[in-house]
């Protein structure tokens, strides 16, 4: 006899779509027979459309979200962890978007899509962070916050610094030998994907900008500054985009092979759009 088919478990997934498609997988599995008509009639959604068109990326609202959590048949901490993950996802601001991470959290500690989320959260919540992270790789015989803090250029206090290095020997990026007396390094980088959400790293990124606009006008001979202004087609904006992937891969290839760094340097790329697209219509 064929055993039946599990649910997915919505303390799997940081998706709320994906755990959609894969329940729809389930009622498929479970049931040959199922139709998406039952769907509106038990459970009132809009239409029979409605379920796929929410996994392609339509909007859950607040209206069928109780609907869609009767559907998955989930309940008590389970269904606040759905109604967690579609806020997450959809949140309008960047608060929202904390609020819901931060349940996210608490109701599962333990899943490692949370837990890789969480790192790159704490990683990059304060900008001096990633700083203190090359700091070390440089002073690696000063362990105390006090002098580091002093390197910083904005400046950082001391107990900014203290924080800092509490905050990465935590997430095991660094940790203290106290036999050969010297930091070790562990983690050069923290990649983030392209489709990483940590409210975290957009804040990082304004930051940085800021950070950028000061050494132009604080610190301008000990900087490279560029701009290129374009007009380009879809297609070549795209390729670079891809080359630009491709350029800070090589550099930070390069950072990984040498052996004396010095000081501790910011590079920010930015690519972004100055215009309406030209319609199809307006280019015949």
């Amino acid at each position: 006899m064929l055993q039946k088919p599990l649910a997915p478990n919505v303390f799997d997934y940081l998706d709320f779509r994906r755990y959609l498609k894969d329940f729809l997988h389930f009622l498929r599995q479970n049931n040959p027979a199922f139709r998406f008509q039952t769907l509106v009639e038990q459970f009132g959604l809009h239409s029979r459309a409605h379920y796929i068109d929410i996994i392609k990326g339509r909007k859950l609202t607040s209206a069928f979200l109780d609907s869609y959590i009767r559907i998955c048949a989930l309940e008590g901490n389970a269904a606040l962890y759905f109604r967690a993950i579609v806020g997450y996802e959809q949140a309008s601001n960047d608060a929202e978007k904390t609020s819901c991470f931060n349940e996210i959290l608490a109701l599962s500690p333990h899943l490692e899509t949370v837990k890789l989320e969480q790192e790159a959260y704490r990683y990059f919540s304060k900008w001096y962070h990633p700083v203190m992270l090359s700091m070390l790789d440089i002073y690696k015989g000063t362990n105390d916050h006090r002098e580091i803090a002093k390197m910083f250029k904005p400046k950082i206090s001391a107990l900014q610094a203290k924080q800092a290095i509490q905050a990465l020997s935590e997430l095991q990026f660094v940790s203290w030998d106290e036999n050969r007396k010297q930091w070790t390094v562990h983690h050069k980088f923290l990649r983030c994907t392209d489709k990483a959400r940590v409210v975290a790293l957009k804040e990082f990124h304004k930051k940085m900008i800021d950070a950028g606009r000061q050494a132009y006008e604080n610190d301008f001979h000990n900087q490279d500054f560029s701009t290129l202004t374009l007009s380009t087609s879809v297609e070549t904006k795209k390729e670079i985009e891809s080359m630009i992937v491709e350029f800070r891969e090589k550099i930070m290839e390069k950072v990984k092979t040498d052996v004396n760094p010095r000081l501790v340097v910011q590079m920010n790329l930015q690519l972004f759009e100055m215009s309406k697209p030209l319609s199809k219509k307006k280019d015949r």
